[in-house]
């Protein structure tokens, strides 16, 4: 079985890959096991509810970075760039 390497810098960062993989490979296996003519709205359904949890972690997670290196540094650090 092929295996994947991705660099990381910290902790959260490795644990959010984790979680993204997980909820592909949950996203697959819904596809492969919903009932006939329900794949889009069995996988919509998980994906909206999954995702939107999934991105309030990570928002929590980037606020909790920033204000610790505040809190440290009593300066804000500002790294995140629209696109």
């Amino acid at each position: 079985m092929p295996t994947l390497q991705i660099p990381y810098d910290t902790e959260a960062e490795r644990l959010q890959y984790k979680k993204l993989i997980a909820f592909g490979q949950e996203l697959i296996r819904l596809g492969r096991t919903a009932a006939h003519g329900t794949v889009i709205d069995t996988c919509e359904s998980f994906a909206v509810e999954a995702g939107r949890a999934m991105l309030r972690d990570q928002l929590e997670a980037a606020l909790r970075a920033c204000h610790l290196h505040t809190s440290s540094s009593g300066v804000w650090r500002n790294d995140f760039q629209a696109s």
